[in-house]
């Protein structure tokens, strides 16, 4: 299952692009949203360069290269 999510480049005053997505890969500093109506983040793991969220729901979200 996926979550809704928003990037935007880190210091931009444009609005971000919406995604539906369980993995987000960030090739460059930004900022990462999650949409209204998110179930709750019960959980989040650092493996390696990449976070894990886990929600309330069971749905996961992996962040690649969040360093």
């Amino acid at each position: 299952m996926a979550v809704g999510v928003t990037l935007k480049q880190r210091g931009s005053s444009e609005a971000g692009d919406l995604q539906t997505a369980s993995n987000v890969s960030l090739n460059k500093p930004m900022d990462v949203a999650l949409v209204n109506g998110a179930a709750s983040i019960v959980a989040s793991d650092k493996l390696g360069s990449d976070l894990i969220v886990t929600f309330s729901d069971g749905t996961t979200l992996r962040v690649q290269d969040f360093s």
